[in-house]
């Protein structure tokens, strides 16, 4: 992921940033060489990489706690979806809820996505998933009926695509 390569990124950053401010030190103007000024220009640039290290980790945590909550949900409905998509016919009340309750799942990590508090290859992922709900004509239809009420947060729910092969 893009967010843990800058993460280490910064850190160069902060090293090479105070290897030039001391090599360049003796070439600066007599106001600028003072050593107190550029140890305070060095603590700058290394508080600024300390607070975006503690801001990254925080998002980190973040991120963690909405994924582990959003597939620990998902695993407790996996079952059920599974077994409505398998059975034949109509969907019953109790594969009806199950879906609604998928949508509004899928709503939510939608809403935190476009809010950009879950990583695009995360979202991707999670998008392929319901392209393969999507496929079913049954699911298909119930979404719908269920996107005209528009309380799923502008969730554009993938239907009747085929997963797109990711070789």
């Amino acid at each position: 992921m893009s967010a843990f390569i800058n993460r280490r990124k910064i850190w160069r950053l902060a090293v090479l940033v105070t290897a030039i401010l001391i090599l360049a030190s003796p070439f600066f103007p007599e106001y600028y060489s003072d050593p107190l000024l550029i140890l305070a220009a060095i603590g700058g640039v290394w508080a600024l990489v300390f607070h975006l290290h503690a801001r990254h980790a925080q998002e980190s945590a973040s991120f963690r706690e909405l994924f582990v909550n959003f597939n620990e949900r998902y695993d407790l409905l996996n079952e059920r979806l599974t077994r409505a998509l398998h059975r034949e016919g109509a969907f019953t009340v109790d594969d009806t809820q199950a879906f609604v309750d998928y949508f509004n799942l899928c709503a939510e990590e939608w809403l935190f996505f476009s809010a950009g508090y879950i990583y695009p290859s995360v979202w991707r992922n999670w998008e392929n998933g319901m392209r393969q709900y999507g496929t079913d004509a049954r699911v298909a239809e119930l979404w719908r009926q269920e996107s005209k009420t528009e309380s799923y947060y502008g969730l554009k729910f993938p239907i009747g695509h085929a997963v797109p092969n990711l070789i």
